[in-house]
């Protein structure tokens, strides 16, 4: 990335103090830690269990509970990180989840933990929201490139958790130490972005500047976010997304399993090894987004090549499944960098980022709320390859959503 790529939307801007990479660099970091919250328990699930006496069921709800805030007030969340500083909201992001750990240090009560876990996910998704807009807001030519090495950020969180965590369980034969450390990394996050972004101005000054007494551009640019047909078609987007790839991957391991006769170890690996590949395509295809000057079509490339890759994995046997593999770290790696990175191809300008994001982050964390439960079903009642012909359309759907979003490049 070249810091030539790195400019303002217009000149009437407001003054940034902090360089684009620095912001691209500390959110990366940000995000990583976000990670804490969104991984926690996975690592440290049979703990988790043996302390609270729970089931896998409860287990799941405990872990999907994040989205709920994420869900309910995230377009309110958006309209906050475009109107506050990001100062406040970042520090405030990270000690409302600083804070619901401590709750969950300190209980013994399974429905408490539920609770901690909901208050926690109104910090991740305040920071989920701000680290994209932040980055979206400070580059212009390397947009999708700087919003895959964010989210790589994402990635990184989790490979350190899923290591550290478990040793530290393991160590001191509870979770009071794993809450210990995710609690000082937030709080030293919470200090870190009062101070990086200490005089950051907010994300309503990146604006273009209207003629003086005229407040009619600003209502009308309020009202076009929400009627933008192209902003629901990649929501719309992003809901199937989650659906056909995240909550089905988690299926995946056991289909490779029982389809196609791998070993439960060899399998797991897999799938996981592709998760970690992705997250390198992804920045690639960031650098390829910004060089062709358009996230549209690498968009639709990738949810077409997701229905291929699902048509793949239902007839494909065993000894040919690494196609399989390739494919799933490869076909689905531009969705999250098109999305994200598109909201001042359909707005001009860079201030209604959080709010866009906001109306995308809705429908995903409505998906993530509901795919896990309704791909189960789809698995009983029509077996891996029956759900997998069910899966496969939906990513043809996305993709057409994503051609009718015209005003994205």
């Amino acid at each position: 990335m070249t810091t030539a790529a790195v400019s303002t939307e217009n000149s009437s801007l407001p003054r940034r103090y902090c360089h684009p990479i620095a912001m691209m660099v500390v959110m990366t970091i940000a995000t990583a830690a976000t990670s804490l919250c969104m991984f926690k328990f996975p690592p440290i699930m049979k703990f988790v269990m043996t302390s609270y006496d729970v089931n896998t069921g409860l287990m799941g709800l405990l872990m999907s509970s994040t989205n709920i805030i994420g869900f309910v007030f995230a377009i309110a969340i958006g309209y906050m990180n475009r109107s506050w500083k990001p100062k406040w909201t970042g520090m405030i992001g990270f000690l409302i989840m600083a804070f619901a750990n401590i709750i969950a240090a300190n209980t013994s009560s399974f429905m408490v933990l539920i609770v901690s876990r909901v208050i926690e996910g109104a910090g991740m998704g305040i920071l989920s929201n701000l680290t994209i807009a932040l980055v979206v807001a400070y580059f212009k030519g390397a947009r999708a490139t700087a919003t895959a090495i964010v989210n790589a950020g994402m990635t990184a969180g989790q490979v350190l958790h899923y290591n550290l965590s478990v040793r530290i369980a393991e160590r001191t034969g509870s979770l009071s130490g794993v809450y210990t450390y995710i609690i000082a990394a937030f709080v030293i996050m919470a200090a870190v972005m009062l101070i990086f972004l200490w005089r950051e101005p907010s994300l309503a000054a990146f604006a273009p500047r209207a003629p003086q007494g005229n407040t009619e551009l600003q209502r009308t640019k309020k009202a076009e976010v929400l009627r933008s047909r192209s902003l629901w078609m990649v929501a719309i987007g992003m809901f199937i997304f989650n659906i056909v790839m995240i909550s089905f991957n988690n299926y995946v391991p056991t289909f490779l399993t029982e389809a196609k006769g791998i070993d439960p170890v060899a399998a797991a690996g897999l799938t996981s090894v592709a998760s970690s590949i992705r997250t390198f395509v992804m920045i690639g295809i960031g650098i390829l987004a910004d060089r062709i000057q358009s996230k549209r079509k690498p968009a639709i490339a990738s949810f077409v090549g997701i229905t291929v890759m699902y048509l793949l994995l239902a007839i494909l046997p065993g000894n040919l499944i690494m196609v399989f593999i390739v494919l799933n770290a490869v076909a689905p790696a531009s969705v999250t960098v098109s999305s994200y990175s598109c909201y001042p191809d359909i707005f001009g300008d860079a201030s209604y980022t959080p709010v866009a994001h906001g109306v995308v982050q809705t429908t995903a964390r409505l998906s993530m709320l509901i795919g896990s439960t309704l791909v189960g079903y789809l698995i009983q009642f029509l077996g891996y390859t029956g759900t997998i012909y069910v899966i496969a359309p939906m990513a043809l759907v996305a993709a057409i959503c994503w051609f009718f979003a015209k005003e994205i490049q």
